[in-house]
């Protein structure tokens, strides 16, 4: 949560051995409203989402003070939310109730409104409403979608990049289902990647006809290109078309 572009009440992000990647976000000052109120009390994120419509996911710890610790914001929709403007915002109020537990992190999906993206880079708020309201992490996960904490977890904080577990360090719109990914792995060592409409990857299919980044990193190869040979640093960039306009993707060491 913590990578945002943090407001003045939320800044700075507080250190915590139980939150992913080490810390985590509150805000300074309390509200019995149903928006923010001001820029201070809000953070703000740019985000590269499919099209798609998506669930909220929150990893957060309401506070001992519950229920005066267990409330916070979210934009109802991509784009610039007017802080002051309620009817840009739905309230989350009473999140032990809805899974986030007393005095530990943990994950929520019991939030009320979706929201939906065109393609390409957006923007999304959250807002501060209770100063015991730690929020750790956010996730956008495609409406429906049953996924697990441990899923969340690892698509917050990946684990180490391996020669078997290759680390995608970003992804890019190059318009339509194309998007360009950059990959971080073992020197000179050959993957491909797979697709799913569904996190857990049961039914992923193999993606074919890689092309070149920009800059192109990397060699392309294999059956119908479908694989990737990092460069002596480990790293590749290449550009592939997905079939769903919301598929997960995921790359893997070739077989």
């Amino acid at each position: 949560a913590e990578s945002g572009t943090l407001g003045d009440d939320f800044d700075p992000a507080q250190a915590d051995a139980g939150a992913l990647g080490g810390f985590y976000i509150t805000t300074e000052t309390n509200s019995t409203g149903t928006e923010p109120g001001s820029d201070a009390r809000t953070v703000s994120y740019s985000l590269t989402v499919p099209a798609g419509t998506y669930d909220v996911y929150v990893r957060a710890r309401v506070g001992p003070g519950n229920p005066n610790d267990d409330s916070f914001f979210y934009a109802n929709a991509f784009g610039n939310a007017d802080p002051t403007a309620s009817g840009d915002w739905v309230t989350v109020n009473g999140a032990n109730a809805q899974g986030v537990p007393i005095g530990s992190f943990g994950w929520s999906n019991a939030l009320t409104t979706t929201v939906t993206s065109a393609g390409g880079t957006v923007q999304w708020k959250i807002g501060g409403r209770e100063d015991g309201f730690d929020i750790d992490a956010l996730a956008l996960v495609t409406a429906g979608q049953s996924v697990t904490d441990t899923e969340l977890d690892n698509a917050v904080v990946p684990e180490e990049p391996s020669s078997e577990n290759p680390k995608l360090t970003s992804i890019t719109s190059a318009g339509g289902n194309t998007w360009e990914l950059t990959l971080e792995g073992d020197a000179s060592t050959t993957y491909v990647f797979r697709e799913s409409a569904t996190l857990d990857f049961t039914a992923g299919m193999l993606v074919e006809n890689l092309t070149p980044g920009d800059p192109a990193v990397g060699t392309i190869g294999g059956t119908n290109d479908s694989e990737i040979t990092t460069d002596g640093s480990g790293n590749a960039t290449v550009q592939m078309t997905l079939l769903g306009p919301a598929n997960f993707v995921r790359a893997e060491k070739s077989p």
